[in-house]
């Protein structure tokens, strides 16, 4: 267990990659994090040319991880951070998933199809699979199949200044959407650092 943590707190720290043209370099595009969403176990079920993907026993919490251009970090709601997503219909996630015998670390398109159950602490996406990779190296790469089932789950939401902005604007939204709005939230973005 404290291995699976040691990879996931490295794959946290190098999710984020971007590459940009030097000449188009703005410091907007050098924004990138993560929110991290874990669960205790999950599945992918297959529909159509996509799977649904069901994570169980997911935190109540989603914390994030800004690398640039400055290291910071804070947390949100899982509530709030599936609430404040009300735009882009589509974005690039990784997420490490652990079975019995393996684990894997999967890059996904999410759509906009989902859902999140407080009560039943579930969270349901739709989900391309664009890339299965194997942590151990001796697997051949060929040979590695999506698992259907997994007891473990940590999901990297790939995080740049677009998205940020849209989950600052559903923040804002709500809040001015309730009776007293007041509602104190906080997401990062760029040239704001949450306390």
């Amino acid at each position: 267990m404290k291995v699976l943590r040691f990879m996931m707190l490295l794959v946290i720290l190098a999710l984020p990659m971007v590459v940009v043209n030097a000449q188009e370099e703005t410091a907007e595009e050098m924004w990138i994090g993560s929110y991290v969403i874990t669960a205790e176990s999950g599945s992918f079920v297959e529909a159509d040319d996509a799977f649904t993907l069901v994570l169980n026993d997911v935190s109540k919490y989603a914390p994030y991880v800004i690398n640039l251009p400055q290291l910071s970090a804070g947390l949100l709601t899982t509530q709030d951070l599936i609430a404040f997503w009300t735009f882009q219909p589509e974005l690039v996630a990784n997420a490490v998933l652990t079975t019995e015998n393996e684990s894997v670390y999967v890059t996904l398109a999410l759509a906009d199809n989902m859902a999140y159950d407080v009560d039943a602490q579930t969270l349901t996406f739709n989900a391309t699979v664009v890339s299965i990779i194997p942590f151990d190296p001796d697997i051949d790469v060929a040979k590695v199949t999506l698992p259907e089932e997994f007891e473990i789950a940590t999901l990297f939401i790939n995080m740049d200044a677009t998205f940020a902005e849209g989950i600052a604007l559903g923040a804002q939204a709500r809040v001015t959407g309730t009776r007293d709005g007041n509602a104190p939230v906080c997401t990062p973005r760029p040239g704001k650092i949450c306390p």
